[in-house]
């Protein structure tokens, strides 16, 4: 695999990771 490719995946997962983190975030403010 090249290295592009593994850092744009990690950039993805780094972005999931913080959609969860807002959406548990806005969750626990209600």
């Amino acid at each position: 695999m090249h290295r592009d490719q593994l850092e744009s995946i990690e950039e993805r997962v780094a972005r999931l990771g913080r959609e969860t983190n807002a959406k548990n975030n806005s969750r626990h403010q209600l």
